[in-house]
């Protein structure tokens, strides 16, 4: 695993730390702490049948919000079930996740997506698919795209980005299974 710090927050031997003004760095601890909470609740109401289904950030909440936080806001966000502090940072609210997970009228989508199957054109964050891995491509293709749309418009900047997530269910390759003769 890569570290830059150990248990304790002190930076290990040779890490160089990003360098991020206070008020970032509590707004991201601040949006840490609002994940947690909010998989306190929802998992809860999905553990009473109030939900479908919810997947908690519990322990990939760093992830999302630090990923997050280092792009533009001209760049894509893929996201999968886990990236709530993604979410977040890039503007969606507290509300705004509430309403998409209970599908009320204020959800954007009136119900047509699960639960935290959250995305916005405006925010330039992907609705979340069902099917596992599809944001993988899809972010591929989104990042050529940009790289395609720069060139013919002799931009001087860098393209945008497209960050996607996956977990463990994407990138398994079933070990359990015999191997093929000939697929070696």
């Amino acid at each position: 695993t890569f570290r830059l710090m150990d248990d304790e927050g002190v930076p290990l031997p040779g890490a160089v730390l990003p360098e991020l003004d206070e008020a970032t760095a509590v707004r991201m601890q601040e949006i840490m702490i609002e994940v947690a909470e909010f998989d306190n609740v929802f998992q809860a109401a999905q553990r009473q049948g109030r939900l479908s289904f919810y997947f908690t950030n519990r322990g990939e909440e760093a992830a999302g919000v630090g990923a997050a936080a280092a792009l533009q806001a001209e760049d894509w966000l893929w996201p999968q079930y886990r990236e709530l502090g993604a979410i977040l940072w890039r503007g969606f609210t507290y509300e705004d996740a509430a309403n998409q997970c209970c599908a009320n009228e204020l959800d954007p989508s009136k119900g047509r997506q699960l639960p935290m199957h959250v995305g916005s054109r405006e925010k330039r964050v992907q609705y979340v698919k069902s099917n596992l891995g599809q944001q993988v491509p899809a972010a591929n293709g989104s990042a050529y795209m940009g790289k395609l749309q720069a060139s013919q418009e002799g931009a001087t900047q860098q393209p945008p980005v497209s960050l996607t997530f996956f977990g463990e269910g994407c990138a398994s390759e079933g070990a359990d299974l015999p191997c093929m003769p000939g697929l070696d």
